[in-house]
């Protein structure tokens, strides 16, 4: 399952082989449901993914204009807030 809003043009690259005899299915979701809320939550509880996948930079409250602008400006994916 890709989470997460990402720019026109981006790509990812996927083993064939993987995909093929594993049958896996790739997924894409606009938004998040509490179902899918706990399932990630369990994924990181139980270790299996980490929650530091979720955040490419970490700001303080009083940072929340450069957080902002980064964001807008597609220098980061997801931001971490210390309060």
């Amino acid at each position: 399952m890709l989470f997460g809003g990402t720019k026109s043009g981006s790509f990812i690259t996927i083993d064939t082989e993987l995909l093929h005899y594993s049958q896996l299915t790739i997924k894409g979701v606009f938004h998040t449901t509490p179902k899918h809320v706990k399932i990630a939550f369990k994924l990181i509880k139980n270790g299996l993914i980490t929650a530091d996948k979720f955040g490419t930079n970490e700001y303080k409250l009083e940072e929340i204009e450069k957080a902002l602008l980064e964001h807008r400006e597609g220098k980061v994916i997801k931001k971490l807030h210390s309060f």
